[in-house]
C-alpha cells in the first residue's frame, strides 16, 4: 500500500456532487427536510381529498400542510441562528481543513516533482546507454573492415 499523497484523497466541496451536499445539509439541519416532506405529504393527501370529494378532510389536510410550512421556516430560523453561534467554531474547522488541503496539495507536487526528475534521469541513462552501444557497435564494425 503506498502511502504517496494522492489527488483523489479528498473532494472539495466545489467538486462535491449534488447528491453529497444534500447529504451534508440534511444531517446539518435535519428538520428542514423533515418539514419539507411533512408539508408535501399534506399537500398531496389534501389534493387527494379533493379529488374523492372530501370538502372537510381537504380543508384540515390544508390547515395541516400551513402549520408545516410555518414549523419548516422556523426550524430554517432556528437553524441559521444556532449556526450563527457556532459559525466562528465551523470556520476554524474549515481553516483548518483548508490548511490541511493545502499541505497535501504540496505534498503531492512534491512528489510529482520528484517523479518527473527519476523520469528524466531514466531517459538521459537510456540515451547514455544507446550513445555507448552505438559506439561499441561502430567500433565493432571498424575492426571487421
Amino acid at each position: 500500500m503506498s502511502t504517496l499523497p494522492s489527488s483523489f484523497d479528498t473532494i472539495t466541496n466545489k467538486q462535491a456532487s449534488i447528491w453529497d451536499r444534500v447529504v451534508k445539509n440534511c444531517k446539518q439541519e435535519p428538520l428542514v427536510p423533515l418539514g419539507c416532506g411533512l408539508t408535501t405529504l399534506a399537500l398531496v393527501l389534501s389534493g387527494r381529498a379533493i379529488k374523492n370529494g372530501n370538502r372537510g378532510g381537504a380543508s384540515n389536510m390544508f390547515k395541516l400542510r400551513v402549520i408545516f410550512q410555518g414549523l419548516t421556516v422556523g426550524a430554517l430560523v432556528a437553524g441559521a441562528f444556532f449556526m450563527g453561534k457556532t459559525g466562528e467554531s465551523k470556520k476554524a474547522a474549515d481553516e483548518l481543513d483548508l490548511q490541511q488541503l493545502r499541505e497535501k496539495d504540496k505534498l503531492w507536487i512534491q512528489e510529482l516533482e520528484k517523479m518527473e526528475e527519476r523520469s528524466r534521469m531514466r531517459r538521459e541513462t537510456a540515451v547514455l546507454a544507446r550513445a555507448e552501444i552505438e559506439r561499441a557497435r561502430s567500433a565493432t564494425e571498424q575492426k571487421n573492415e
